[in-house]
């Protein structure tokens, strides 16, 4: 696997076949370069195929060494190397060689933080010593301003609630008012709804009185004309006025007939006829009394 190094693995492997591993002479000359090769190919790709398996990787090593060696029995059982755990003490010590102090690193950092290294200042002996004042100073400040600032938002709550408290009220006298004036509004509404059926029916009254009235008024007329009709000052009426245009007819008649030069001698008849006729004409009371009786 990529966490073993290949090389310690081929070592292992030539191991196993010297006399305090398999407690038999080996003879054989080390390998060359090309068979490190194949062996590493081989390994590699049986590595691969059992990873795929998801077998853990010392049960890998282990069925891989089994066939390594020609010399060693199929049969043997080849133990895996216990587990290691990781020591990071060459790393820590690599790292405190090539790296900077941590103190320093610390010093600088703080130094940078407070503005000291923009200033020129310089730090001797302990570092507690030397920015103690300062942090105390720095310290104190945060504080008050902490209390500060807590005392502001103990003002800011209270107007907060003061404010919430304020807008719930005038919500409640808002709902209040809104529903009085829905009420008022329902109650308008029906009172409009009243007033409009009222309308109708004063509309409804009207029309049938002025139709009543106008049936009457063509009734009674009708009536009148019949009796006036039938009246006697008709009657009168229609006599005086056919007289006068009679009589204004006749007098045309006559105008024109003197115009004309109209003679006695040659018409006699026609004139006595007509003065006969106006002559034989009754008055208006003798037309009266006649008429009454029948």
């Amino acid at each position: 696997m990529s966490s073993i190094d290949d090389r310690v693995v081929v070592e292992f492997v030539q191991s196993l076949g010297s006399p305090s591993s398999s407690g038999a002479v080996d003879t054989s000359n080390p390998p060359d370069k090309a068979s490190r090769r194949e062996l590493l190919a081989r390994i590699n790709a049986e590595e691969a195929i059992l990873s795929v398996e998801g077998r853990p990787w010392y049960e890998v090593k282990a069925s891989l060494l089994q066939d390594v060696r020609p010399g060693i029995k199929p049969t043997r059982r080849i133990l895996p190397p216990p587990a290691q755990e990781y020591d990071p003490t060459p790393f820590l010590k690599a790292a405190c060689a090539k790296c900077f102090n941590a103190r320093d690193l610390v010093r600088d950092d703080l130094l940078c933080h407070f503005g000291f290294s923009r200033k020129g200042v310089l730090v001797e002996g302990d570092l507690g010593t030397s920015l103690g004042s300062e942090l105390s100073r720095r310290v104190s400040k945060a504080r008050e301003t902490a209390r500060s600032s807590r005392r502001s938002l103990d003002e800011f709550m209270v107007e907060h609630n003061k404010l919430m408290k304020e807008i719930e009220d005038f919500r409640g006298a808002s709902d209040v008012k809104k529903k009085s004036l829905e009420q008022k509004l329902a109650a308008s509404e029906v009172s409009v709804m009243r007033l409009q059926e009222e309308i109708k029916e004063v509309e409804e009254e009207a029309e049938e009185k002025i139709k009543r009235v106008q049936e009457e008024a063509e009734s009674s007329w009708e009536k009148r004309k019949e009796d006036f009709l039938k009246s006697d000052e008709f009657d009168r009426l229609c006599a005086t006025r056919a007289l006068s245009i009679f009589q204004k007819d006749f007098d045309g008649c006559l105008a024109q007939i003197r115009d004309n030069g109209y003679s006695k001698a040659e018409h006699p008849f026609s004139l006595l006829d007509i003065l006969k006729s106006l002559e034989a004409l009754p008055d208006e009371g003798e037309v009266e009394s006649s008429r009454s009786k029948k």
